[in-house]
């Protein structure tokens, strides 16, 4: 059995919530998780990461095929091998009276306003193990996603956390790596230890890092793909990726935007936290960004009253999926002088193999 490149064993270290502004059905201040303890019952990070956005969007109540008499989404790993083939579907969750009197109040005022509807479960489910996974994950083996209640980080918090938490930084909390949740209103912050410098000093500047799909033609410059896509900043893109998708299947985010058309999110940049809505126009497709507000000067000159329009998720130069999928290898070529790895996006309509390398930039 070939070891996946992208594993990471034995890592250590922890997450704690060092701050928040709100209160969050997930965290409060103080509270610190092991590394083991950010994904569903143990998930592969890298795994999770590629799953999370379709998790969102069933969570979501997004429209998904019909598969076994239920909705169904198939992704793949992005081990570059013979990868893990996952089942991402909705499940029942277990109520008490309350809880269903609850879930029938919150319908019934979904209909003039929107609220949010935590109605079922989400599972992740092995579908075909794959040879070369060193967590030896066998068909049928079952993840259930943290919507309430479990001792795990909240998905979205993982997801935004994930891209700067490789485990070389994250037992060294001298450094004081900060990263924000998505939720601006909540503004949780969570600290991962090591530093912020290889990754917000020169933000969103990917110089030197090039990807090469299914080995055919030249490598393309990051930065300059970056530019004829359009798009003003990839980790804001990033972290609106799954919300995107989720707008995309019909979901609903507008209980945080009042705008069932729209979600609002942060970017991950703890010293500028540019707040922003992501709004899709139902007529044409398109995505908008929209800056409302920051808390300092952001690198890449988003400014709130501005709008920027983003690609749609199919077509264009790159598939946007395959682009959000790779941010946290991204991240972590950024991290080093020079490198590179293989991953493999996998998903409906993309099937890719990229290499990712990095040379002195």
């Amino acid at each position: 059995m070939s070891n996946c490149d992208l594993y990471r064993p034995g890592a250590e270290g922890v997450v704690e919530i060092v701050a928040a502004r709100k209160a969050c059905r997930y965290h409060r201040r103080g509270q610190v998780y092991p590394l083991s303890r950010m994904t569903p019952d143990g998930l592969c990070p890298f795994a999770f990461h590629a799953l999370y956005p379709d998790c969102l969007a069933m969570l979501s109540r997004g429209r998904y095929p019909t598969e076994g008499g239920r909705e169904f989404c198939r992704i793949r790993c992005p081990f570059a091998g013979e990868g893990v083939e996952f089942g991402v579907f909705r499940i029942p969750r277990d109520r008490t009276i309350r809880g269903r009197l609850e879930l029938l109040v919150r319908k019934a005022a979904d209909r003039i306003v929107p609220v949010e509807i935590l109605e079922h479960g989400i599972a992740i489910e092995v579908l075909r193990a794959g040879a070369g996974c060193p967590c030896g994950y066998r068909a049928g083996d079952r993840f259930v996603m943290n919507v309430k209640g479990k001792g795990e980080i909240c998905p979205a918090a993982f997801y935004a956390i994930f891209p700067f938490s490789s485990p070389a930084r994250a037992g060294d909390r001298s450094g004081g790596l900060r990263v924000p949740c998505p939720d601006y209103i909540t503004d949780i912050v969570l600290s991962l230890g090591g530093t912020a410098e290889p990754f917000f000093r020169r933000c969103d500047d990917y110089r030197g890092i090039s990807l090469l799909v299914d080995g055919a033609g030249a490598p393309r410059d990051l930065n300059a793909l970056l530019g004829e896509m359009g798009i003003p900043c990839l980790s804001v893109f990033a972290t609106a990726f799954p919300y995107m998708l989720t707008l995309e299947r019909g979901g609903s985010l507008g209980f945080l935007t009042r705008d069932r058309s729209a979600a609002g999110i942060q970017c991950p940049n703890p010293s500028v936290r540019v707040r922003m809505f992501i709004r899709r126009d139902r007529a044409s497709g398109r995505y908008r960004l929209e800056v409302h507000g920051r808390d300092a000067a952001c690198p890449r000159g988003l400014e709130p009253g501005r709008g920027y329009a983003l690609p749609p998720l199919e077509g264009g130069a790159f598939p946007l999926r395959a682009l959000a999928a790779l941010y946290p290898h991204i991240m972590s070529l950024k991290a080093e002088r020079e490198g590179g790895r293989r991953v493999r996006c996998a998903a409906e309509k993309v099937d890719m193999l990229v290499e990712i390398s990095r040379g002195e930039g």
